[in-house]
């Protein structure tokens, strides 16, 4: 080979080794800051880099976690070269929104990543009315982004219980489960159940008669079920009842928008089509008792254990709360929604549009003497409510009820809306709107 074509096979061998990738040993980046790991690397000779990014409970953000290949590796300088980035924690502290609203307090826990889970509510002495109480979990507890924190809203002070003695939970279940099986013998004979689930239906007798049983009910509760025959209901029997009762219970006469879809449920199979009936009604009045130190309402329409007052009223009153209001508040409450679904013409909206008191037993009004005479006028109002029932049953669904299941039919209430009123019946304040 002569001196040309060797300097020829050198330069060439050059040029080809000059135009290979470089070999190169990768730094060691990790906990490096991100933009200085990127400055180590490029300096190094490395430039293609992909970046991925997570969370971390060990790594500050922004820092390196790993990278692929390790520090001290031999490469190709176009080898691709990974880093795992800190995105830092995952997790939050849980913010102190205790003492604040409930707007407030929820638009906090966004502020943190944080979702509302369950609301509760419950009474306070401490906290007015639509503050938050208390909250699960607790002020500064660590929590991945996203997770739910539970609050509980004060209801206000507890309503004045009328020194109602307490009693246990199970207790009131008991005597509600012994009440709901109660028979009224007819004027010919018959033994006629108590249709409980006909909520929008003489509710005044209704709720006289219930705070009557409960009040007299026996203990211990007798396993045979409780006929009611109207000679024994004399006024001096009634009387004896309201000084000297069993059970302590008070009246709870609410007024609102009181607008519900009622589906009818039963526990002895039977069937009912999933339509649900529509009522309507200004005011109502239920039964409360002291259980185990809170005023519960027992509506067996619904079921036998007790209800908190506020889960109550929410299954009445869809487009505002209800609250414990003063009498002259309640009446003020109660003539509006009476002009509004007496179409009359409607007055002018009042402070608080949902509001309850609560009374002694037998009392829709603070001012009032026990309603002896209205127990006794229940029985036979009631019986024919309880045939009515049946009627109302066989014209809307087609089929007979025996008495046996009567008692047993509750009842599933959705709240409704003045738009679902106004589609049912038109009032004048429908055709203001």
């Amino acid at each position: 080979m002569n001196i040309f074509i060797k300097k020829s096979f050198l330069f060439i061998l050059v040029f080809l080794c000059s135009a290979c990738p470089k070999v190169i040993t990768v730094p060691n980046v990790v906990n490096y800051p991100e933009n200085i790991a990127m400055d180590e690397l490029h300096s190094a000779g490395l430039y293609v880099i992909s970046v991925l990014y997570m969370y971390s409970d060990d790594v500050p953000e922004n820092r390196v976690i790993s990278q692929d290949p390790i520090g001290g590796s031999k490469v190709n300088s176009n080898t691709n070269i990974t880093l795992v980035i800190s995105r830092g924690s995952d997790k939050v502290s849980v913010p102190y929104i205790i003492g604040v609203q409930q707007k407030n307090g929820i638009e906090m826990l966004h502020q943190y990543s944080l979702q509302v889970g369950t609301i509760s509510r419950q009474f306070s002495d401490t906290y007015l009315f639509g503050y938050i109480i208390s909250q699960e979990p607790k002020y500064g507890t660590k929590v991945v982004r996203g997770s739910k924190v539970n609050i509980t809203l004060s209801l206000g002070k507890a309503p004045d219980p009328y020194g109602l003695r307490p009693i246990t939970r199970e207790k009131a279940t008991q005597i509600a489960h012994y009440v709901r099986k109660t028979k009224i013998r007819s004027d010919d004979g018959t033994l006629v159940p108590i249709a409980w689930s006909m909520i929008n239906q003489s509710c005044q007798d209704r709720s006289l008669l219930l705070q009557y049983l409960i009040a007299s009910a026996p203990d211990p509760l007798p396993e045979t079920e409780r006929i009611l025959e109207p000679n024994d209901l004399t006024e001096n029997a009634i009387r004896q009842i309201v000084f000297q009762p069993y059970i302590d219970v008070a009246s709870l006469n609410i007024t609102g928008p009181l607008i519900v879809f009622q589906n009818l449920i039963s526990t002895k199979d039977i069937s009912f089509p999933d339509d649900p009936l529509h009522f309507y009604w200004p005011y109502h009045h239920a039964v409360v008792v002291n259980v185990e130190g809170n005023i519960c309402v027992i509506d067996l329409s619904l079921q036998d254990a007790p209800i908190p007052i506020g889960e109550w009223t929410a299954k009445l009153t869809h487009e505002t709360t209800c609250q414990e209001v003063s009498e002259k508040e309640y009446w003020t409450i109660w003539s509006y929604w009476l002009s509004l679904m007496s179409n009359w013409t409607p007055q002018e909206n009042p402070e608080t549009l949902c509001g309850y008191t609560i009374t002694p037993m037998l009392t829709f009004r603070s001012d009032q003497s026990p309603q002896i005479q209205g127990v006794i006028d229940a029985l036979p109002t009631l019986v024919v409510q309880t045939y009515a029932f049946q009627s109302l049953v066989m014209d809307t669904y087609g089929f007979e009820l025996s008495f046996e299941s009567i008692p047993f039919i509750t009842s599933f209430y959705t709240p409704g809306t003045l738009d679902d009123l106004c589609s049912w019946v038109s009032f004048l304040f429908c055709q203001e709107e």
